[in-house]
């Protein structure tokens, strides 16, 4: 006799029924997911769903938009040393006392921003035609301390250099040389200027100091 043959085909419709409600279920799951399988009993194979999240996606987002940053800074902002090529000198007087002459050397601001200078010029004589240094460097005078003086576009400061004339030396001593001008390092620069001054004259002997050199924005002392 067949008794139990009716209970194996409702048990084994009753694990079909149930895996098909499970592939239902899965298929509404709209998400991404991952699928795995497994074999019953029965030799139903059945589908577990579940369901995957990502954070990536945000994060990358968020970094994408985030603004440049700039490197770029201007070359000639106020409070910056002024530099050589933004100087003009002048000879803007000349005086005399007691063998010495005293020239006022203007330096007018001719860049596109506002800089500072403070403290003391470079100064030599240069001549034969070419730029040659004739004897010593200018020594400084520092009876008044340096101030900072700022330069707006188009406005200048000045110095002040003494010249001991060379004919106060025997010619032995000093070996006079009439020069085309005065080399002029504006204060912290490595970059000169050329002012010329027909009339100067200088010791080719370096051990004779005829050129005495005050800061910058200083006239009196």
């Amino acid at each position: 006799m067949n008794t139990h043959r009716p209970t194996t085909r409702a048990a084994a419709g009753g694990a079909l029924g149930t895996v098909l409600i499970a592939l239902v279920l899965a298929g509404c799951n709209h998400g991404t997911a991952t699928s795995s399988s497994t074999t019953t009993g029965s030799g139903v194979t059945s589908s577990t769903t579940s369901p995957t999240t990502s954070s990536s996606t945000t994060e990358s987002s968020t970094s994408s938009t985030a603004p440049p940053t700039s490197t770029s800074t201007s070359s000639a902002t106020a409070g910056q040393r002024c530099l050589a090529t933004a100087l003009r000198p002048a000879i803007q007087s000349t005086g005399g006392a007691a063998g010495s002459t005293y020239l006022t050397i203007g330096l007018t601001n001719t860049g596109k921003a506002s800089c500072t200078l403070r403290g003391y010029p470079g100064v030599s004589i240069v001549g034969h035609g070419n730029g040659t240094q004739i004897g010593a460097d200018a020594v400084r005078d520092t009876t008044t301390p340096p101030v900072a003086v700022t330069l707006p576009v188009g406005h200048g400061t000045t110095f002040i250099l003494r010249i001991t004339q060379a004919a106060n030396y025997p010619a032995a001593t000093c070996s006079p040389v009439v020069g085309d001008g005065l080399r002029i390092y504006p204060p912290g620069s490595t970059e000169a200027l050329f002012l010329a001054d027909k009339g100067v004259t200088g010791c080719a002997k370096a051990s004779v100091k005829l050129l005495t050199v005050r800061p910058v924005g200083v006239t009196a002392g």
